[in-house]
Protein backbone atom coordinates (compact mmCIF):
# COMPACT_ATOMS: atom_id res chain seq x y z
CA UNK A 1 0.00 0.00 0.00
CA UNK A 2 1.44 3.34 -1.08
CA UNK A 3 1.94 6.06 1.56
CA UNK A 4 -0.06 9.25 0.85
CA UNK A 5 2.09 12.26 -0.14
CA UNK A 6 0.21 14.29 2.49
CA UNK A 7 0.95 11.79 5.24
CA UNK A 8 4.59 11.69 4.18
CA UNK A 9 4.84 15.46 4.36
CA UNK A 10 3.22 15.50 7.81
CA UNK A 11 5.70 12.90 9.04
CA UNK A 12 8.66 14.90 7.76
CA UNK A 13 7.33 18.06 9.41
CA UNK A 14 6.80 16.26 12.70
CA UNK A 15 10.36 15.02 12.68
CA UNK A 16 11.64 18.52 12.00
CA UNK A 17 9.64 19.96 14.91
CA UNK A 18 10.90 17.25 17.26
CA UNK A 19 14.48 17.91 16.25
CA UNK A 20 14.08 21.67 16.71
CA UNK A 21 12.60 21.25 20.19
CA UNK A 22 15.77 19.58 21.49
CA UNK A 23 18.66 21.89 22.37
CA UNK A 24 21.10 19.03 21.79
CA UNK A 25 20.89 15.30 21.16
CA UNK A 26 20.92 13.00 24.16
CA UNK A 27 24.44 11.96 25.10
CA UNK A 28 25.21 8.34 25.70
CA UNK A 29 26.37 7.75 29.28
CA UNK A 30 30.01 6.64 29.42
CA UNK A 31 30.45 3.01 30.30
CA UNK A 32 31.81 2.39 33.78
CA UNK A 33 35.43 1.34 33.79
CA UNK A 34 35.67 -2.32 34.65
CA UNK A 35 37.53 -3.27 37.81
CA UNK A 36 40.89 -4.93 37.21
CA UNK A 37 42.40 -7.80 39.19
CA UNK A 38 44.62 -6.80 42.11
CA UNK A 39 47.10 -9.63 41.58
CA UNK A 40 49.71 -9.73 44.34
CA UNK A 41 50.43 -7.30 47.17
CA UNK A 42 53.46 -6.98 49.44
CA UNK A 43 52.86 -5.86 53.03
CA UNK A 44 56.01 -4.40 54.58
CA UNK A 45 55.96 -3.89 58.37
CA UNK A 46 59.54 -3.29 59.51
CA UNK A 47 60.05 -0.94 62.47
CA UNK A 48 62.99 1.10 63.71
CA UNK A 49 60.95 2.99 66.28
CA UNK A 50 57.73 2.32 68.17
CA UNK A 51 56.35 -1.13 67.36
CA UNK A 52 52.59 -0.90 66.96
CA UNK A 53 50.91 -3.93 68.58
CA UNK A 54 48.23 -3.67 65.88
CA UNK A 55 50.68 -4.65 63.11
CA UNK A 56 49.91 -8.33 63.65
CA UNK A 57 46.18 -7.57 63.41
CA UNK A 58 46.70 -5.53 60.26
CA UNK A 59 48.67 -8.28 58.53
CA UNK A 60 46.00 -10.86 59.42
CA UNK A 61 43.20 -8.58 58.22
CA UNK A 62 44.89 -7.82 54.88
CA UNK A 63 45.59 -11.51 54.29
CA UNK A 64 41.93 -12.28 54.99
CA UNK A 65 40.91 -9.54 52.54
CA UNK A 66 43.17 -11.12 49.95
CA UNK A 67 41.69 -14.57 50.48
CA UNK A 68 38.16 -13.20 50.21
CA UNK A 69 38.84 -11.02 47.16
CA UNK A 70 41.13 -13.14 45.04
CA UNK A 71 44.53 -11.55 45.51
CA UNK A 72 47.76 -12.83 47.01
CA UNK A 73 49.36 -11.19 50.05
CA UNK A 74 52.98 -11.63 51.07
CA UNK A 75 54.25 -9.95 54.23
CA UNK A 76 57.74 -9.24 55.48
CA UNK A 77 59.76 -7.08 57.85
CA UNK A 78 62.94 -7.76 55.88
CA UNK A 79 64.17 -4.83 53.75
CA UNK A 80 66.02 -7.37 51.58
CA UNK A 81 62.66 -7.84 49.82
CA UNK A 82 63.27 -4.51 48.09
CA UNK A 83 64.97 -5.64 44.91
CA UNK A 84 63.85 -4.93 41.36
CA UNK A 85 63.14 -8.60 40.72
CA UNK A 86 61.05 -9.11 43.84
CA UNK A 87 59.09 -5.84 43.70
CA UNK A 88 58.21 -6.62 40.09
CA UNK A 89 55.91 -9.39 41.36
CA UNK A 90 53.53 -6.94 43.05
CA UNK A 91 50.83 -4.53 41.90
CA UNK A 92 51.10 -2.62 45.18
CA UNK A 93 53.37 -2.35 48.20
CA UNK A 94 51.76 -1.60 51.56
CA UNK A 95 53.80 0.05 54.33
CA UNK A 96 51.92 -1.04 57.46
CA UNK A 97 52.83 1.14 60.46
CA UNK A 98 56.50 1.17 59.57
CA UNK A 99 58.49 3.50 61.84
CA UNK A 100 61.87 5.14 61.33
CA UNK A 101 64.43 4.41 58.64
CA UNK A 102 63.28 0.97 57.53
CA UNK A 103 65.07 1.09 54.16
CA UNK A 104 68.52 2.47 55.01
CA UNK A 105 70.32 0.80 52.10
CA UNK A 106 70.71 2.96 48.98
CA UNK A 107 70.14 0.02 46.63
CA UNK A 108 66.86 -0.87 48.37
CA UNK A 109 65.68 2.73 48.14
CA UNK A 110 66.57 2.89 44.47
CA UNK A 111 64.73 -0.37 43.77
CA UNK A 112 61.59 1.01 45.41
CA UNK A 113 61.88 4.33 43.58
CA UNK A 114 62.22 2.54 40.25
CA UNK A 115 59.23 0.34 41.10
CA UNK A 116 57.06 3.43 41.59
CA UNK A 117 58.48 5.17 38.51
CA UNK A 118 57.53 2.10 36.46
CA UNK A 119 53.88 2.53 37.49
CA UNK A 120 53.81 0.69 40.80
CA UNK A 121 51.45 1.45 43.67
CA UNK A 122 51.97 2.41 47.32
CA UNK A 123 49.59 2.34 50.27
CA UNK A 124 50.87 3.86 53.50
CA UNK A 125 48.96 2.98 56.65
CA UNK A 126 49.14 5.01 59.87
CA UNK A 127 52.78 5.05 61.05
CA UNK A 128 54.12 4.84 57.50
CA UNK A 129 54.29 8.62 57.95
CA UNK A 130 56.41 8.26 61.13
CA UNK A 131 59.68 8.24 59.21
CA UNK A 132 62.03 9.94 61.66
CA UNK A 133 65.17 11.24 59.96
CA UNK A 134 64.04 9.81 56.62
CA UNK A 135 62.17 13.04 55.95
CA UNK A 136 65.57 14.69 55.51
CA UNK A 137 67.70 11.78 54.27
CA UNK A 138 65.17 10.47 51.75
CA UNK A 139 62.84 13.30 50.70
CA UNK A 140 61.54 11.19 47.82
CA UNK A 141 59.81 8.88 50.32
CA UNK A 142 58.51 11.81 52.36
CA UNK A 143 56.87 13.21 49.24
CA UNK A 144 55.56 9.78 48.23
CA UNK A 145 53.70 9.50 51.53
CA UNK A 146 52.57 13.11 51.29
CA UNK A 147 53.16 14.07 54.92
CA UNK A 148 55.68 13.48 57.71
CA UNK A 149 54.53 12.75 61.28
CA UNK A 150 54.99 15.42 63.94
CA UNK A 151 52.75 14.28 66.80
CA UNK A 152 49.46 12.65 67.73
CA UNK A 153 46.54 12.54 70.10
CA UNK A 154 47.41 12.93 73.79
CA UNK A 155 48.82 9.65 75.14
CA UNK A 156 47.94 8.27 78.57
CA UNK A 157 50.49 6.12 80.41
CA UNK A 158 49.44 3.45 82.89
CA UNK A 159 52.14 2.00 85.16
CA UNK A 160 52.89 1.00 88.74
CA UNK A 161 56.49 2.20 88.54
CA UNK A 162 58.14 5.64 88.39
CA UNK A 163 58.73 6.89 84.87
CA UNK A 164 62.40 7.00 83.91
CA UNK A 165 64.48 8.05 80.92
CA UNK A 166 62.67 9.81 78.06
CA UNK A 167 59.25 8.93 79.51
CA UNK A 168 60.01 11.02 82.60
CA UNK A 169 60.45 14.15 80.50
CA UNK A 170 57.58 13.97 78.04
CA UNK A 171 55.86 17.36 77.69
CA UNK A 172 52.25 17.50 78.92
CA UNK A 173 50.96 18.03 75.39
CA UNK A 174 52.41 14.64 74.40
CA UNK A 175 51.60 12.29 77.29
CA UNK A 176 50.22 12.26 80.82
CA UNK A 177 50.01 9.57 83.49
CA UNK A 178 46.59 7.99 83.24
CA UNK A 179 46.81 5.79 86.33
CA UNK A 180 48.03 2.43 87.56
CA UNK A 181 48.26 -0.68 85.39
CA UNK A 182 44.97 -1.89 86.81
CA UNK A 183 43.34 1.29 85.51
CA UNK A 184 44.39 0.67 81.90
CA UNK A 185 41.60 -0.13 79.43
CA UNK A 186 41.47 -3.70 78.19
CA UNK A 187 42.63 -2.62 74.72
CA UNK A 188 45.59 -0.53 75.93
CA UNK A 189 48.88 -0.97 74.06
CA UNK A 190 51.66 -3.01 75.68
CA UNK A 191 55.04 -3.58 74.03
CA UNK A 192 58.21 -5.44 74.97
CA UNK A 193 60.12 -2.18 74.64
CA UNK A 194 58.22 -0.74 77.61
CA UNK A 195 57.81 -3.48 80.24
CA UNK A 196 55.39 -2.69 83.02
CA UNK A 197 53.75 0.07 81.00
CA UNK A 198 50.55 0.28 79.01
CA UNK A 199 49.41 3.22 76.93
CA UNK A 200 46.39 4.57 75.12
CA UNK A 201 46.60 7.33 72.55
CA UNK A 202 43.36 7.22 70.63
CA UNK A 203 40.14 9.19 70.89
CA UNK A 204 36.88 9.35 68.98
CA UNK A 205 36.83 12.23 66.52
CA UNK A 206 34.70 13.44 63.65
CA UNK A 207 36.05 12.87 60.15
CA UNK A 208 34.90 15.15 57.35
CA UNK A 209 34.53 13.22 54.11
CA UNK A 210 35.75 15.59 51.41
CA UNK A 211 35.52 13.22 48.43
CA UNK A 212 32.44 11.08 48.93
CA UNK A 213 33.01 9.51 45.51
CA UNK A 214 36.20 7.80 46.68
CA UNK A 215 35.81 4.04 47.23
CA UNK A 216 37.88 4.41 50.41
CA UNK A 217 34.93 6.13 52.10
CA UNK A 218 32.05 4.54 50.22
CA UNK A 219 28.84 4.88 52.23
CA UNK A 220 30.43 7.00 54.97
CA UNK A 221 28.35 10.07 54.15
CA UNK A 222 29.56 13.66 54.70
CA UNK A 223 31.02 12.87 58.12
CA UNK A 224 31.71 9.90 60.37
CA UNK A 225 33.03 9.42 63.90
CA UNK A 226 35.89 6.98 64.39
CA UNK A 227 38.32 6.31 67.23
CA UNK A 228 42.03 6.34 66.40
CA UNK A 229 45.40 7.84 67.21
CA UNK A 230 45.15 10.94 65.05
CA UNK A 231 48.47 11.82 63.45
CA UNK A 232 49.46 15.40 62.72
CA UNK A 233 51.97 16.29 60.01
CA UNK A 234 54.87 18.72 59.86
CA UNK A 235 53.49 20.34 56.72
CA UNK A 236 49.91 20.35 55.52
CA UNK A 237 49.73 17.80 52.67
CA UNK A 238 46.71 19.48 51.03
CA UNK A 239 48.55 21.51 48.34
CA UNK A 240 50.22 18.36 46.95
CA UNK A 241 47.60 15.63 47.34
CA UNK A 242 43.96 14.84 46.69
CA UNK A 243 42.31 14.93 50.12
CA UNK A 244 39.69 12.23 50.67
CA UNK A 245 38.99 12.94 54.34
CA UNK A 246 40.12 15.28 57.09
CA UNK A 247 39.68 15.18 60.86
CA UNK A 248 37.94 17.91 62.86
CA UNK A 249 40.33 18.97 65.63
CA UNK A 250 37.49 20.59 67.59
CA UNK A 251 36.11 17.10 68.31
CA UNK A 252 39.20 15.70 70.11
CA UNK A 253 42.47 16.77 71.76
CA UNK A 254 45.08 16.96 68.97
CA UNK A 255 47.88 17.64 71.48
CA UNK A 256 51.24 17.44 69.69
CA UNK A 257 49.54 16.76 66.36
CA UNK A 258 47.60 20.02 66.14
CA UNK A 259 47.38 21.36 62.58
CA UNK A 260 44.14 23.29 62.11
CA UNK A 261 43.20 22.12 58.62
CA UNK A 262 43.95 18.43 59.10
CA UNK A 263 43.89 15.99 56.14
CA UNK A 264 44.02 12.36 57.26
CA UNK A 265 43.27 10.27 54.13
CA UNK A 266 44.55 11.16 50.66
CA UNK A 267 45.93 9.96 47.34
CA UNK A 268 48.02 11.40 44.52
CA UNK A 269 49.90 10.53 41.37
CA UNK A 270 53.59 10.49 42.22
CA UNK A 271 56.67 10.08 40.05
CA UNK A 272 54.96 7.76 37.58
CA UNK A 273 53.09 5.66 40.15
CA UNK A 274 50.12 5.76 42.52
CA UNK A 275 50.34 6.76 46.18
CA UNK A 276 47.60 6.38 48.81
CA UNK A 277 47.78 7.16 52.53
CA UNK A 278 45.44 6.67 55.47
CA UNK A 279 46.15 7.82 59.01
CA UNK A 280 43.79 5.19 60.42
CA UNK A 281 44.89 1.86 61.88
CA UNK A 282 46.48 2.32 65.31
CA UNK A 283 44.01 0.50 67.62
CA UNK A 284 44.09 -3.29 67.43
CA UNK A 285 40.29 -3.36 67.54
CA UNK A 286 40.00 -1.21 64.42
CA UNK A 287 41.22 -4.09 62.24
CA UNK A 288 38.20 -6.21 63.18
CA UNK A 289 35.87 -3.40 62.08
CA UNK A 290 34.11 -3.91 58.73
CA UNK A 291 34.24 -0.22 57.88
CA UNK A 292 38.01 -0.20 58.39
CA UNK A 293 38.46 -3.40 56.38
CA UNK A 294 36.50 -1.94 53.46
CA UNK A 295 38.57 1.24 53.74
CA UNK A 296 41.84 -0.69 53.49
CA UNK A 297 40.59 -2.95 50.69
CA UNK A 298 39.64 0.11 48.64
CA UNK A 299 43.04 1.66 49.35
CA UNK A 300 44.77 -1.49 48.11
CA UNK A 301 42.64 -1.51 44.96
CA UNK A 302 43.47 2.13 44.25
CA UNK A 303 47.19 1.61 44.83
CA UNK A 304 47.19 -1.52 42.66
CA UNK A 305 45.41 0.22 39.80
CA UNK A 306 42.42 -2.10 40.15
CA UNK A 307 40.06 0.88 40.51
CA UNK A 308 40.07 4.18 38.59
CA UNK A 309 42.66 6.42 40.25
CA UNK A 310 40.68 9.65 40.53
CA UNK A 311 43.21 11.52 42.63
CA UNK A 312 43.64 14.86 40.90
CA UNK A 313 45.15 17.47 43.21
CA UNK A 314 43.02 20.52 43.92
Amino acid sequence: MKKSPILAAVAVAALAVAAASCSKPAEKAPAAEAAKPIGSVLVFHATKGFVHPSIVDGVAAIKALGAANGFTVDDTADPAAFTAENLGKYKAVVFLSTTGDVLPDAAQRTAFENYIKAGGGYLGIHAAADMGTVKESWPWYRDLVGGAFKGHTLAKIFTDQPLTGPLANLPPNVAVVGGKLADAPADADATAAMPGIKTTSWEPAKMKIEDQSSPMVAGWGPEVTRSDEWYGFLENPRPKVHVIASVDESTYNPAGGKMGDHPIVWCHDYDGGRAVYTGLGHPKASWADKQMQDHILAGIKLAAGAEPFNCKVG
